[in-house]
């Protein structure tokens, strides 16, 4: 923890200095800092593999943020708030929030292993086919409409949508998992499961696609692959994703740098960058003292609320993503320390980090409890939901497994929790 100490201690400095002397012009080097961090942080922890695939997808959307601090070129169709100074604010208060995570983070041990759910649930064949008939129920049902292959276009009257509760099939793909062992149960799990991928990709859902991907990988074989072939499959995923979207749209093309979008075009867009904006956005409004601190503070008791009950039952300001459009459209999304910098000024993007750490410093521990491995299952398989959209989907996720794991167990009156 020494040396995150240290580097966290330069980099501060640094960027803090870089921020105040410079301003506008300080975005490529605060963004530079930012790169070199999760470099660090990926290279240090790479034995925590799960953790590691987090740390390179934050490197990614990092990455797409270079057109702008160090080209100057534009990166979102939106013009609003398009002033360098609230782009690198918003820099700033992410770089804070690596900062504060990268301080708290303590080093993992020499001969460390991602904990493994067999140590902490026993089989259960009545909870497999429960979760199953839920799985399979979402499968058929929570997609409707036309797809990919009816040529129509994402996006289009005619495509097909998810309902609300599609992407809850990781919680129950979670809990079947866990309470099953190899063998049958486990291989029907899989197959539906890789159907389930299928479909959300034919109707334009990369990222429920992408979310069991993860639920599958770290779940099962948290352990496997070096470095060199995680960053590998990182690397063809994304170059997938991409042309995924690309097809979604009505077009394909093979050109490598059109699908890592290295193009030589006026504008550089990205779903990356888009949820990039939304952070700048949230920033410009509090500027122009839109946001005033009542709202903020309604945003947060908002925000608070939704994690326990719909969305429609607390204030429209609690979901920022959806209530920014009343004021300038987006991409939709935002960077989750920009949210913490509404509720809780500079020192929310801390705060965040310091959540963040907190709860993975707990991997490190021999004895862990069911509920935590719950919880940080959860936090991990959704980090590409959370990390650019929305972070509530931590909190009420997190508690809805919680909940329906005891439901179940009390219904089954058989599974135990072993360390």
């Amino acid at each position: 923890m020494r040396s995150n100490k240290i580097i966290a201690g330069l980099f501060f400095v640094f960027g803090i200095i870089s921020f105040l002397l410079f301003q506008a012009k300080s975005g490529s080097i605060i963004l530079a800092l930012i790169i070199i961090l999760y470099v660090f942080l990926i290279f240090k922890y790479q034995k925590n593999r799960p953790l590691v695939l987090f740390f390179i997808y934050a490197l990614i959307f990092n990455l797409y943020l270079i057109p702008k601090f160090w080209f100057n070129i534009d990166i979102v169709y939106y013009s609003k708030f398009d002033n360098i100074i609230l782009y690198t604010k918003a820099l700033f208060i992410n770089f804070l929030f690596i900062l504060s995570f990268v301080l708290f983070l303590k080093p993992q041990p020499e001969n460390y292993f991602f904990p493994q759910f067999k140590y902490l649930f026993k089989p259960n064949k009545v909870i497999v086919i429960i979760n199953l008939i839920i799985m399979t129920s979402i499968f058929l049902w929570g997609f409707s409409g036309k797809n990919i292959l009816d040529n129509v276009t994402y996006g289009s009257d005619y495509f097909g949508s998810k309902t609300i509760y599609t992407e809850y099939y990781l919680l129950f793909l979670i809990l079947a998992i866990i309470h099953s062992k190899p063998g049958l149960w486990r291989k029907v799990i899989l197959l539906l499961s890789i159907l389930m991928i299928i479909k959300s990709i034919l109707f334009g859902s990369r990222i429920t696609a992408l979310l069991i991907i993860l639920t599958l990988y770290i779940l099962l074989s948290p352990n496997k692959f070096s470095l060199k072939k995680i960053l590998i499959f990182a690397s063809l995923g994304l170059i997938g994703m991409n042309l995924i979207g690309m097809i979604r749209l009505g077009y394909f093309t093979t050109d490598l740098g059109t699908l890592l979008r290295i193009q030589n075009k006026p504008i550089i867009s990205s779903s990356q960058s888009n949820m990039f904006y939304g952070s700048v956005a949230f920033v410009g409004l509090i500027e122009h003292n839109v946001w005033d601190f009542t709202l903020r503070l309604k945003s947060l008791i908002g925000f608070i609320f939704r994690i326990f009950v719909p969305s429609s039952w607390s204030f429209e300001a609690g979901a920022l993503a959806n209530f920014i459009q009343k004021y300038t459209p987006t991409g939709g999304g935002a960077h989750p320390a920009t949210y913490f910098y509404v509720w809780f000024s500079w020192l929310g993007p801390i705060l965040f980090g310091y959540f963040l750490a907190a709860v993975l410093n707990k991997l490190h521990h021999k004895k862990i409890t069911s509920i935590f491995y719950l919880f940080v299952i959860v936090l991990l398989v959704t980090f590409p939901r959370w990390f650019g959209y929305e972070p509530g989907i931590i909190f009420k996720m997190g508690w809805i497994i919680i909940f329906i794991y005891f439901l179940l167990k009390m219904f089954t009156k058989k599974t135990t929790v072993v360390r």
